[in-house]
């Protein structure tokens, strides 16, 4: 089912400029070898994409159609790989 946007075309158009910025060109998964900094880096954009695809999806449709909503799962579970991927050392080191 297609979701029918509850916002105005200026909120929708910023929030969805605000997703352009933060996820295209969506960043490549993590992948173990790569550096404790470009994993940090990617955990950031993954997680700062995943909130604002939420954000556009809540604030203007009501969640989100099925599409939409897999798109936001998606960052967040990429998120989540990276953080599974780097090292235990390196999550807590407060240095």
């Amino acid at each position: 089912m297609v979701a029918v946007q509850q916002c105005s075309d200026a909120v929708k158009n910023f929030l969805q400029n605000n997703v352009n910025q933060i996820c295209k060109p969506y960043p490549r998964r993590c992948r173990p070898g790569d550096s404790c900094q470009s994993m940090d880096d990617r955990i950031v954009q993954f997680s700062q994409c995943a909130n604002a695809r939420k954000t556009i999806d809540d604030v203007c449709f009501g969640g989100g159609d099925y599409g939409h909503q897999i798109a936001y799962t998606s960052a967040r579970q990429d998120a989540a790989i990276c953080v599974g991927l780097t090292p235990t050392a390196h999550r807590h080191d407060d240095s």
